[in-house]
């Protein structure tokens, strides 16, 4: 059914702005930004039966269910048809797609006859050019200070969209720069040092505070993730000579970020039952850190005892998840960056057990 013209009177944009304010990635951006974004919807109805959105579709909106339910769900490789989630009065879903515009990863189907709230990307988009203070959300117990912002450029180069603090970018900037520590002339330039050294104290509040574990730390972020982009920074940093590592870091950081990161992963990632992809996670962040070779057993296990699970498509098959209620599923990527991320851990692993022997 065609949409309704753009939610009017006093009571529906209230109600939707309540919706956008208890998701999380939402709620950081203040009541007048929310109710700027709740201004923007338009409300559909649907029969029991009719379908919302198919997996392939362009992702063009995010949705509120005022009323009725929406059943989420996918085929299987039998033909069969499998439900994901079921979604009801409150439930937002499809809200990445106003930031990424992806296509979706399952389908919406009315399971009865239901009436939604629903807010188009490109609407959504042009707010945001009128509204530039509207940026990315942070989680709430996460100090930003000190850490470098990374803009959002459109494909004309201009930035509408706000700016984005990603902990693990972050770290990227750090390895480079020990990487290029001679090149860039980092010591020798105050400014350069200053940003490095700001960096380092912002990964500390990060670990330090316990932030760095949650899942909702930033709109894409997963802890084994920092884990393993944590280990590659340390390496490089590692291999830098004993007086420049005391110039960059006089206060011992990145020996508190190491203790602590290595502790969540042999006490909680590898602990854990593991997929392919976290156990290769886990092993990049194990080597580089310079865990006991025997701490890795668990991950090579995992990785050895699922080779073939990908079937035609390649040794293992693509991870997502699901870090909110909603069924906002995120591929962290296809088959082929699992089998590239396992290859990299193996590599690592095997270099260590022969030199750590």
């Amino acid at each position: 059914m065609a949409d309704e013209p753009a939610v009017k009177g006093p009571s529906k944009r209230p109600e939707f702005a309540a919706l956008l304010g208890m998701n999380p990635l939402f709620a950081g951006l203040g009541d007048e930004a929310i109710r700027g974004v709740a201004s923007l919807c338009t409300r559909r109805h649907l029969e029991s039966g009719e379908v919302l959105f198919q997996k392939g579709d362009k992702g063009d909106a995010l949705y509120g269910v005022r009323r009725g339910r929406v059943r989420i769900e996918t085929g299987t490789a039998g033909g069969g048809r499998l439900t994901l989630n079921v979604l009801g009065p409150g439930d937002l879903f499809g809200e990445i797609a106003l930031f990424d515009g992806q296509p979706r990863t399952a389908d919406a189907i009315a399971a009865e006859a239901s009436e939604l709230f629903l807010v188009r990307r490109s609407d959504f988009l042009s707010y945001l050019e009128r509204e530039p203070r509207v940026t990315v959300r942070l989680n709430d117990h996460v100090d930003y200070e000190g850490g470098v912002a990374t803009w959002i450029d459109n494909l004309d180069g201009a930035r509408p969209y706000g700016n984005d603090l990603d902990p693990t970018l972050n770290l990227d900037i750090l390895e480079v720069s020990f990487r290029n520590l001679g090149r860039w002339k980092i010591l020798e330039t105050p400014q350069r040092l200053q940003t490095v050294r700001r960096i380092i104290t912002f990964q500390r509040r990060l670990v330090e505070s316990g932030a760095f574990v949650n899942p909702r730390s930033h709109i894409y972020y997963l802890p084994e993730l920092y884990c393993a982009y944590f280990g590659r920074c340390y390496g490089a940093f590692i291999t830098l000579p004993a007086i420049a590592r005391a110039a960059l870091d006089p206060e011992g950081t990145f020996d508190v970020i190491r203790a602590r990161v290595l502790a969540y992963v042999q006490g909680h990632l590898i602990a854990c039952e593991l997929n392919p992809f976290d156990a290769a996670l886990a092993l990049i962040a194990l080597v580089h850190l310079g865990a006991d070779v025997a701490t890795f057993t668990p991950a090579l296990h995992c990785i050895v005892t699922q080779v073939g699970e990908g079937g035609r498509h390649g040794p293992f098959r693509g991870y997502e998840w699901n870090k909110m209620k909603t069924p906002t599923r995120i591929l962290v990527g296809g088959p082929e960056v699992t089998s590239a991320f396992v290859l990299m851990a193996l590599a690592l692993a095997r270099k260590a057990m022969l030199t750590r022997r």
